[in-house]
């Protein structure tokens, strides 16, 4: 199913496909207020061209936030996958300052003084 075939408008899209025509389908769901984050960096021809000022006219009215972010590559991957595995156990389980069950996910939200990496918790 394509997006364009949603009966349905979003609130958030990560479009990591890096497919033009998937990121423009993707966006026109996005309900007034919503997110879009490109995390995939678009190749090929043809280059895509956009109309700047349509563009920003349609954010603006419709309050949509669009961001990208850089993504690693593999080999950064493994180079975090073996530092975290050498790590020592201990200082790993001190990175997690605070778990919230599930019922309380809200106060996730409220940095703590000593919050380092707060968890919601889906077991508790």
């Amino acid at each position: 199913m394509v997006a364009a075939e949603l009966d349905f408008e979003v609130d958030v899209v990560v479009e990591c496909t890096g497919i033009g025509d998937v990121g423009r389908a993707a966006s026109t769901q996005l309900v007034s207020g919503g997110v879009m984050c490109l995390t995939a960096i678009m190749s090929g021809e043809p280059a895509l061209n956009v109309d700047a000022t349509a563009l920003n006219r349609a954010m603006v009215l419709r309050n949509v936030v669009l961001f990208g972010t850089v993504n690693a590559g593999r080999r950064h991957w493994d180079a975090a996958a073996g530092a975290l595995a050498a790590a020592d156990p201990a200082w790993l389980r001190g990175m997690i300052t605070r778990r919230v069950p599930l019922g309380e996910w809200t106060s996730a939200l409220e940095r703590g003084p000593e919050d380092i990496k707060v968890v919601v918790d889906l077991a508790a």
